[in-house]
């Protein structure tokens, strides 16, 4: 297939085994655009609020119109790059806040307790993914603060608490001990009852091939296997606890910032309180599409105009100045409509497209009722 396509992919397949092989984590391809963003309904929403944050009603104006101007490709770039990023970020969060990971964060956060006694592990997790990506865009400290902690405790999971795990279950497999059950009896604290719950393991785990070895050596081999297992128990024990502190405190910390969360944030509070009362349907959210329903246009205008004149009997007989001033009543009257139809759509989009609307009937060509 040639230099272009061949060699080209060989050497992608070599560069991301390298990188695979140093560790190096792949970051998925953004294949969120403009385009994705404004078709779905919650993201154009959230991507609204960005918008409006950054006091840009003006480009969405012009995007919405198809009026934009060479400047705000690089905006519209660096916008849609932002809310990509903050989307990801979410996610990882949500993916992070399992049951398991909760019960951790609630047991270590005492204020993080009280409010899961009112609302339910489930209630604060369900709070919680529903508040993120709207935090992401309209409270980013606090989103921030909740991402930074949620990172510090899964890169100490995922690093040196697992290179510890592992090391401890390598060591295990070699003495043919059960991983699990050297850890519960590392859990033992009083130090004679440890050792002999160690020693039990040895006796349990060995069986006939324990048997067959102090046949050909004695007792003396288990003797040894014991007292290696022992031997190293203590400093395993203090790592192992150690490290469990470690990520105890940095789990309540993250619990921490959890509670304040939800205390400091009006969404994250409103999502909480309808898990308290069981109506966990948040309201409805109006997208770009939604807000653009029930756009006026010059021929739905001039047909309504042909039935409002209809409606006059002496038509015929008026002059061109009252027939001017009932062009104005109509468009003013048209315009009213408008609003009211939309008096139940609120957020970013609404208030572009009611400001779009409006002007579509103060500056429509008038010569095109007639």
């Amino acid at each position: 297939m040639g230099i272009e396509t061949t060699y080209r992919k060989e050497q992608e397949r070599l560069e991301k085994a390298e990188r695979e092989k140093a560790g190096i984590k792949e970051t998925p391809p953004d294949t969120l655009t403009i385009k994705k963003i404004l078709d779905d309904k919650e993201q154009s929403a959230l991507f609204g609020d960005l918008l409006k944050r950054e006091g840009q009603e003006e480009l969405a104006q012009r995007l919405v119109s198809g009026k934009i101007e060479a400047d705000d490709l690089d905006k519209l770039a660096e916008y849609r790059r932002e809310f990509s990023e903050k989307m990801r970020q979410a996610e990882n969060i949500e993916k992070s806040l399992t049951p398991e990971m909760a019960a951790e964060i609630i047991r270590l956060d005492p204020n993080l307790q009280k409010i899961a006694e009112s609302s339910g592990q489930e209630g604060i997790i369900a709070a919680a993914k529903e508040s993120l990506r709207k935090m992401a865009i309209s409270d980013q400290s606090r989103f921030d603060e909740i991402l930074r902690h949620v990172e510090n405790v899964n890169s100490y999971h995922d690093g040196d608490f697992k290179k510890l795990e592992t090391e401890v279950e390598e060591r295990c497999k070699k003495m043919g001990v059960n991983a699990d059950k050297y850890y519960e009896a590392m859990a033992i604290n009083d130090f004679d009852k440890r050792q002999e719950a160690l020693s039990g393991l040895i006796k349990k785990d060995w069986g006939k091939t324990k048997r067959f070895f102090n046949m050909l050596f004695g007792r003396s081999f288990e003797l040894s296997k014991r007292m290696k297992l022992e031997g190293e128990a203590s400093k395993n024990k203090h790592d192992i606890e150690q490290a469990l502190a470690e990520l105890n405190k940095r789990k309540g910390e993250l619990g921490s910032v959890m509670a304040a969360s939800i205390k400091g944030n009006k969404e994250f509070m409103e999502a909480i309180s309808r898990q308290m009362v069981g109506e966990p349907k948040k309201k409805e959210v109006i997208g770009m599409k939604d807000a653009k329903s029930g756009a006026p246009t010059v021929e739905s205008t001039v047909e309504e105009w042909k039935r409002h004149k209809s409606k006059f009997k002496n038509w015929d007989q008026m002059d061109e100045a009252q027939i001017e001033l009932e062009r104005g009543y109509f468009l003013d009257d048209m315009a009213e409509k408008n609003r009211k139809n939309r008096a139940g759509k609120v957020g970013f989009w609404a208030s572009i497209f009611g400001a779009i609307f409006d002007s579509f009937f103060t500056s429509f060509d008038k010569s095109k009722l007639n």
